[in-house]
């Protein structure tokens, strides 16, 4: 994470124990002494259909199972990083080049996970449809009733997580 400098006291620590429960790695601030738990998931990416892409919903979907268990709220993390590789919309621009992939990373805080899960909270999953600009840029995130998950896009939300331990 790049936008975690050393410089500024950033360290990403990673349990000793890879079968711990709740977080996967630990940011933490040598300089101010505090930290943030985080658990990374992994979502799967989609073509949208084209009756998805008719109603505006976007033209990729990421699809993640089991983020919501029956412990959830006794989860030990502070944060989500939900991860997914999307096609880039370079395809069309370099035709020869078949396979153009880039990472897209949401980033939610445990106490707004219920919101960016919106009406899927019933369920143990949940889809988030896309729609990027050519420069691979993503214009728009959003569930299928049309909620906007934009504010979950990882550059949108890193400076509350500086804050949290600066």
């Amino acid at each position: 994470m790049a936008t975690f400098k050393k410089n500024d006291g950033f360290v990403v620590l990673l349990p000793a124990d890879l079968q711990n429960k709740g977080y996967d790695l630990v940011l933490f601030n040598n300089k101010t002494s505090k930290g943030v738990k985080i658990q990374v998931k992994g979502g799967r990416s989609y073509d949208a259909s084209s009756s998805e892409i008719k109603r505006g919903l976007g033209n990729h979907s990421i699809w993640h199972s089991n983020i919501i268990t029956p412990k959830f709220d006794g989860t030990n993390t502070d944060w989500f990083l939900i991860h997914a590789t999307i096609p880039s919309p370079n395809e069309m621009i370099h035709p020869k080049r078949k396979a153009v992939w880039k990472d897209l990373f949401l980033l939610i805080k445990k106490d707004k996970i219920r919101d960016f899960i919106g009406e899927y909270e019933s369920k143990t999953h949940y889809t988030i449809w896309l729609d990027q600009n050519n420069d691979g840029t993503i214009r728009k995130a959003s569930s299928k009733s049309g909620h906007d998950k934009t504010n979950f896009l990882f550059e949108n939300q890193v400076e509350e997580l500086k804050k949290e331990i600066s």
